[in-house]
């Protein structure tokens, strides 16, 4: 009879029942008769070596990705133009690039007149390059101000002029326009005060009145 690891024990006789076997390489592993065949009792034999036990990360080291303070975004150079960059001309491939991409978004070639419908679509558009003037704002300077759409923040525009002057306009308060294929558009800048990428994402309600 084979036992369960393979080895030919042979027979026993009664009167050896509960006998060691000295001369056997598996008595020392606890081996005992109980009847025929042996059997291994209250002995674990671990034949794979030891468990694997699942690495833990030390507590307190967790870390989480923290979004870049102002501070530091200033330091690393981010959204800072340098001054021999902030010339007008540079961007006006970028202004081109935003017309195309206005144009196909709203469809505004195969419409010979202006939808409702797509107001949704322009307060939901990106304004990186979009030509703009100040048409009215609580603040008189920035009336009649015209320039590119350099960058957007949750509050306020950052437009080059074509003096090469970067300006920084509020979004609140303030009307702006543009033209693009015979449309004349105004935007409202209190109902822009998100991120880009939050407004996108947004929906909005319609109003009867807007004041500035």
């Amino acid at each position: 009879f084979s036992s369960p690891v393979g080895l030919s024990l042979g027979s026993r006789t009664p009167k050896d029942e509960g006998a060691t076997i000295p001369d056997h390489p598996l008595a020392d592993l606890g081996l005992k008769p109980v009847g025929d065949p042996f059997t291994l009792q209250a002995k674990v034999i671990v034949l794979d070596g030891p468990p694997k036990t699942a690495w833990r990360k030390p507590r307190g080291t967790h870390t989480r990705n923290k979004a870049l303070t102002c501070r530091e975004k200033k330091s690393l150079g981010i959204g800072v133009f340098p001054k021999g960059e902030q010339r007008y001309d540079l961007f006006l491939p970028l202004h081109d690039l935003w017309r195309q991409y206005v144009i196909d978004l709203m469809n505004l070639k195969a419409r010979p007149s202006w939808s409702p419908a797509l107001n949704s679509k322009l307060l939901k558009a990106d304004y990186h390059g979009c030509m703009v003037t100040v048409a009215k704002s609580r603040c008189p300077s920035y009336v009649g101000l015209t320039g590119i759409i350099l960058q957007e923040k949750l509050n306020i525009f950052k437009i080059i002029t074509r003096d090469n002057v970067i300006k920084v306009v509020p979004k609140a308060h303030s009307v702006f326009t543009f033209e693009l294929e015979g449309f004349h558009m105004s935007l409202f800048g209190s109902q822009l005060c998100f991120r880009a990428s939050e407004r996108s994402a947004r929906k909005f309600k319609a109003k009867k009145t807007i004041d500035l």
